[in-house]
């Protein structure tokens, strides 16, 4: 994990940091930059989500597919969890919005 953080410490430049930190729509590439639990960014229905702090908090079951879906688009997964391919609830809806960063445009 250590690693990792370095690695991705390394790789980011001030350019781009200021860059992510102030847009308001993000590119595919501008997601997939952060696809690990270092830096989780998620899009779901349009909307770009940075969950980095709340993969510690989702509940065990289903973290590994929060994880595996880091810097891709998961609404797929979002509305059919689980195995009986439900959607989240609203409760999860309302909570999902305090990590919002802003548009997704492809």
């Amino acid at each position: 994990m250590r690693d990792k953080l370095i690695k991705y410490l390394i790789g980011c430049s001030l350019s781009g940091l200021i860059t992510s930190s102030f847009a308001s729509t993000y590119s595919r590439e501008q997601v997939a930059k952060h696809a690990d639990e270092i830096s989780c960014w998620i899009v779901i229905e349009g909307k770009v989500y940075d969950v980095t702090s709340y993969l510690a908090k989702h509940p065990k079951k289903g973290r590994k597919e929060l994880i595996e879906s880091c810097g891709k688009d998961a609404t797929d997964g979002w509305k059919n969890k689980g195995e009986k391919k439900k959607p989240h609830s609203k409760k999860a809806e309302d909570s999902l919005k305090r990590y919002q960063l802003g548009e997704f445009k492809d």
